[in-house]
Parts: C-alpha cells; structure tokens; sequence
C-alpha cells in the first residue's frame, strides 16, 4: 500500500492524545488490527489522514469570562443549531468539571465485548476523553451502560483532585450525562436491581461516590450526547455535532448557540 500501518497509526494515535478527540473511535477500532492488517484496513486508515488534512483547522477551544488582548484571535465560523434538538444543558460556571459518558452493546464482532466513550469538558472544551473496549462482556445494554458510568465517575473523581490542586476546587458534585435511564436508575437506586445482581459488586461504589455527593448522574437525550462518538462509527451529521460540540466550536458553555 506504499505506506506503513503501524507507523501511520502511531502518528495518528499521537494527534488523538493531544487533541484530536474526533478520529478517537476510527483509531482505537484500527488499532485492533495492527499485527496482521489487510486491505481494507489500510484503506480506512488513508481515510482517516484524508479526513485529518481536510479538517487541519479544527482544534479544542476553551472559553474565557472576558477576551484577553495578549492571545491570538480565534475566528470560527458559528454552527447552526437544528431547533428540533433537545436542548444542551449549560453551565454556569466556565470552571465547572462536566463529564458525558456512552456506551455500544457488543459491537465488537470477535468478542462480544462493548465499547466505552467518555469525554470530560471544562471552560466548554474537553479535557478528557476515551474510547476503549470493556475489559469484561456485558449481557445487556444497561449493564454496559451502568459499567461506563463507573469508570467515567473513576476519571471524574480523579480530575476532580487534580483541579484542587490547581485552585479550581469543585465546590459541588460533578455532573455526569448519559443517556440510558435504566442504569442511571440502577445508580441512584442505591441498591442492586433485579437487572443487576449478576454484576460485579466493585461497579456498586459509584453509589457511595454519589452519597458522598462527589458525582451526580443526570439524563441526556442520545442525539446531543457528545461521548457517542467514541462508541461507535456514525453518520457525518451525528460525527460533527458531537465532537465539535466536544470541542467547543458550539460557544461558550453557559449560554445557548446564537444568544
């Protein structure tokens, strides 16, 4: 193909680190095939270069209370927002810690197992973000659900000590969307449901995480949920509403595109 897959790989697993967020998914699922590649591997991976060189401009914004002279001007173009949508929860302070987690339900083919995405936004930008396969197979939708929702409180908790340590204490329990009602209930439930005996007791301490009011799970409708993107492969419309809503194209967080 003229090209090498690992090393071509490589270089676009270091532009996801540090910034990227929107080649996450395509990344992570080629990765699987690094040892043995075919065709149409190599294929995708060209694409997702051709896909990099068109986009070159795109980038994570964060958001300011008042403009500063001594930084560069940013110009973005501003993003029409489908009045039909639900309506994207705001904050109310550009510092407050805001994670957003999904969940695909066995898409991997060879093993069955689901796929995490998570990103984690501040001053309208993510500061975090992921997306993996589980470590363990998921027999339902909810249990997947329920499963990242725990490893997003686990990284949210984690920045959480981090940003105290900087001086950006979160003064209340950081807000954690997702878009499954069934295992927000298993959350807030604070007990075992009949749908959940069978799993793991350790998932059960994100319920101690929200007594301790250190999280809180609330629900967001899945066409504006931005973590879907690193769950599965979507469509152009979907694919770019949720990661430039992930990196901050849409404005500043607090208040609602074209106010």
């Amino acid at each position: 193909m003229g090209f090498s897959y690992r090393q071509v790989l490589g270089e676009l697993i270091y532009a996801y680190v540090v910034g990227r967020l929107d080649i996450g998914y395509a990344i992570t699922f080629l990765a699987r095939y690094s040892l043995c590649p075919t065709r149409e591997h190599y294929d995708a991976l060209r694409h997702v270069c051709k896909y990099l060189r068109r986009y070159i401009n795109w980038g994570i914004l964060y958001w300011r209370v008042s403009p500063r002279s001594d930084m560069p001007r940013v110009v973005t173009a501003p993003i029409a927002v489908d009045p039909q949508l639900p309506t994207f929860p705001l904050v109310s302070n550009l510092m407050e810690l805001v994670g957003y987690f999904d969940a695909s339900h066995a898409n991997d083919l060879k093993t069955r197992r689901s796929v995490t995405g998570l990103v984690f936004c501040l001053a309208g930008g993510a500061i975090a973000f992921k997306s993996k396969l589980q470590s363990t197979v998921s027999t339902s939708l909810t249990e997947a659900e329920f499963i990242s929702s725990v490893h997003t409180a686990k990284l949210a908790k984690y920045l959480r000590s981090i940003l105290s340590e900087l001086g950006f204490a979160q003064t209340g329990p950081t807000v954690l969307y997702g878009d499954n009602l069934s295992s927000i209930a298993m959350v807030n439930s604070n007990r075992p449901t009949e749908r959940s005996r069978h799993i793991d007791i350790q998932y059960f301490a994100i319920q101690q995480w929200r007594e301790n009011l250190e999280i809180v799970l609330r629900h967001i409708a899945g066409v504006i949920n931005p973590s879907d993107a690193g769950t599965k492969a979507l469509g152009w419309i979907l694919h770019s509403r949720h990661v430039r809503r992930s990196m901050g194209h849409y404005g500043d967080p607090r208040y609602a595109p074209g106010t």
